[in-house]
């Protein structure tokens, strides 16, 4: 079972693309549309497999759950997108995003460079033996200025994610 707080990730490739996923229509959240790679962390990876209602605040490792933060949204890069973790940087922490069309949940998010070229990325992408491949439809590389010009008067604006747009939001606010 997932914490409530999501990640997500503006991954940047060697040509200075930003990757996007078309969300499957069977995703209960933002279906068909493109979003960046994110999901959430997992408790057990802190605690093992023990009922969520048994945790102890008092007694977690606040330096776990942090280091479980930043593993996450690698590990939901993996998963998505299927480029192995070693061509992925250590994730810059960008800020905290409310979903406004999601109950306002938290989604911490984060800049990831990527040491491969968006047409090295869409090769594995295609693939399709990632962990969470039904997840999503399609991949796209949208120049990162293009990414850092767009407004919500924008065609692209439209088509994207609640959670893609609070993420390029604070993106913008870094660069």
């Amino acid at each position: 079972m997932s914490d409530p707080l999501g990640v997500g990730a503006i991954v940047l490739t060697t040509d200075n693309k930003v990757m996007f996923l078309k969300r499957s229509k069977h995703c209960a959240e933002a279906p068909e549309l493109w979003d960046v790679p994110g999901g959430h962390p997992e408790p057990q990876e802190i605690i093992g497999k023990i009922p969520l209602e048994e945790i102890k605040m008092p007694e977690l490792n606040d330096q776990r759950v942090v280091r479980e933060l930043y593993d996450s949204i690698l590990r939901e890069v993996v998963d998505e997108v299927n480029v192995p973790i070693s061509f992925l940087s250590q994730p810059n922490f960008i800020g905290v995003a409310q979903n406004i069309s999601a109950g306002k949940r938290p989604s911490s998010e984060f800049i990831i460079s990527c040491s491969l070229s968006s047409t090295e990325v869409r090769d594995l992408y295609n693939k399709g033996s990632q962990e969470e491949a039904e997840e999503s439809t399609h991949i796209q590389f949208v120049d990162r200025e293009t990414v850092l010009d767009l407004t919500p008067d924008t065609d692209m604006w439209s088509t994207l994610a609640p959670s893609a747009k609070g993420c390029i939001m604070l993106y913008k606010l870094h660069n």
